[in-house]
């Protein structure tokens, strides 16, 4: 499945790990947990509007999997030659069959042609060996010689613009596969790196938080988290290095197999013409034995190129389809995106865990005040931004309002509370300072891993609604889909000319050959005969 693999141009998987529970160290300076009911996939944000879409079909059986790109103008070689409507999918050896049989006409023209050139080598060989005797020498006009060579000159010319046509082509389609193989590499990296990013952010949460009791952000739970993230990102590493070296290959070797089968073209024609024009007729026996089997193998190549052609037409058809309506569709076996399921539990993490730590800054705050009232310094503090909307959306919004403290922002409002020395003083208490540093810290590091979260939702988001996979298709489907098809179309057209240019070229080759004997002896005539044919 190689050329799958090309097509498609790619792997992109995103990631994501499954919620567990566990114990924690006790607080000492207060309750830093907040109760909540269970948050579910149906309750998740949907900030991105494809993303309904893709939560609610994804949920449904594989049988429901949406086709796309579905022709019924191709057979199926494989079924009795019935026409394929299994639609776009590259895992499906059906699809594939379809989609090489409509390059039939080449290979079907290619391989006849073998054959063909089979049979008149037989035939010359039986001919020379079982049926030779002297011809008569018989006078020509000099169009009987010429006429050959004139064709060979205006075939030869046409051909040679075609293949030069043709090496500037090769080097455009090489030049353009190259940017869609940058292009999915890239998406693969970013998805690589935002997973990587997630999993980094959350293990470093846990290494802060680990010894408070905070609800959904334990350590089984974000230990969990980061493992299953890890292993996502080691998957999506070793598929996008596959699937890039397999795509190097291919293309690199599509290249070279142009630029040798042109080349050797390009030498044949040279050769055929000075050969019909200088009258060779040892080497011209070799010439179009070559050219006869460069014709059959341009033939063949045509055939791979209409198809390629065809796959790629199907595969930015689908891309397009896709960006429509966005579903469970069988370019998940292309670009997949994370089980929706794993994507909604890590985003409970992030999500329920901001929640939770900033109840509890609140209650800290709430605290603070009261305390200070009770020494007789009445405060009042602002209230902490919840960037966590209400149950049932939960949705996320960056902005807060007026009056407000964001997590980052916590450890100045508590500052002016908190008191140097360790336990709190007398004099600190007289100065209105009661916080002790053992709390201002807690505090700190609940504020800075509750900052950590809030910076990442946007990234987890976009894993969860599968945005780099869309963003993706949608950049294929704008900037490397017209191109693309162009590049190949630019190829195999000039094949097709080549093909018919070399087919020709090979019969004239022939009756130009034939045609530049100088001796042509029958029975009982006079050798000296051929001295009055023209030469």
């Amino acid at each position: 499945m190689g050329s799958a693999k090309w097509i498609a141009c790619v792997s992109l998987v995103c990631l994501l790990g499954v919620l567990s529970r566990g114990a924690a160290a006790e607080n000492d300076f207060g309750d830093f947990s907040l109760s909540r009911s269970e948050w579910s996939s149906e309750y998740m944000s949907l900030d991105s509007g494809h993303f309904l879409d893709r939560k609610l079909l994804q949920v449904q059986p594989s049988s429901q999997t949406q086709l796309l790109a579905v022709r019924g103008d191709r057979r199926d070689p494989l079924d009795n030659f019935r026409k394929y409507r299994g639609g776009y999918d590259v895992t499906n050896k059906h699809y594939w069959a379809s989609v090489v049989y409509t390059g039939i006409y080449g290979f079907a023209i290619g391989v006849a042609w073998l054959l063909l050139g089979a049979l008149i080598t037989l035939g010359a060989c039986f001919k020379l060996c079982c049926c030779r005797r002297p011809k008569v020498a018989e006078r020509r006009s000099r169009a009987y010689y010429w006429i050959p060579r004139i064709l060979a000159f205006l075939l030869s010319l046409f051909a040679i613009g075609v293949i030069i046509t043709m090496f500037v082509r090769n080097s455009q389609l090489h030049d353009r596969a190259f940017k869609v193989r940058d292009s999915i590499a890239a998406s693969a990296n970013d998805a690589t790196s935002t997973v990587r990013n997630v999993s980094n952010t959350l293990s470093n949460v846990d290494t802060t938080v680990s010894k408070y009791n905070i609800e959904g952000l334990n350590s089984s739970t974000l230990s969990s988290t980061v493992r299953n993230l890890n292993q996502q990102a080691d998957s999506i590493d070793n598929t996008v290095d596959n699937n890039v070296n397999t795509i190097n290959k291919l293309i690199n070797g599509i290249e070279i197999t142009l630029i040798v089968l042109l080349s050797i073209a390009l030498f044949l024609v040279v050769m055929g013409l000075l050969s019909a024009l200088m009258g060779w007729r040892t080497i011209y026996f070799l010439i179009i034995l070559l050219g006869w089997l460069i014709a059959a193998l341009t033939w063949i190549l045509f055939g791979i190129f209409f198809a390629a052609n065809n796959v790629t037409s199907d595969t930015c058809q689908a891309f397009s389809e896709y960006l429509a309506t966005p579903s469970n569709t069988t370019l998940d076996e292309l670009l997949p995106c994370v089980d929706l399921a794993t994507a909604a539990s890590a985003s409970n993490v992030v999500r329920q865990g901001v929640n939770n730590i900033v109840a509890q800054a609140e209650r800290s705050l709430t605290q603070i005040e009261q305390t200070s009232a009770a020494l007789g310094r009445p405060v009042t503090l602002p209230t902490v931004c919840d960037p966590i909307g209400p149950a049932p959306a939960f949705e996320y919004n960056s902005n807060c309002p007026n009056g407000t403290v964001t997590l980052g922002g916590l450890p100045g409002v508590v500052a002016p509370f908190v008191c140097a020395a360790e336990p709190v003083t007398q004099a600190c208490l007289g100065a209105g300072q009661f916080v002790s540093r053992t709390n201002d810290t807690q505090i700190r590091d609940l504020s800075s891993a509750g900052q950590s979260l809030v910076t990442i939702i946007p990234t987890v988001t976009r894993l969860t609604n599968c945005s780099i996979v869309y963003n993706t298709f949608e950049d294929i489907v704008n900037n490397q889909c017209p191109p693309t098809k162009r590049a190949l179309r630019n190829i195999w057209i000039p094949l097709l000319l080549l093909s018919i240019a070399l087919t020709l070229l090979s019969l004239d080759w022939i009756f130009a050959n034939h045609r530049n004997k100088k001796e042509r002896y029958a029975s009982g005539r006079d050798p000296e005969a051929y001295n009055n044919v023209p030469k």
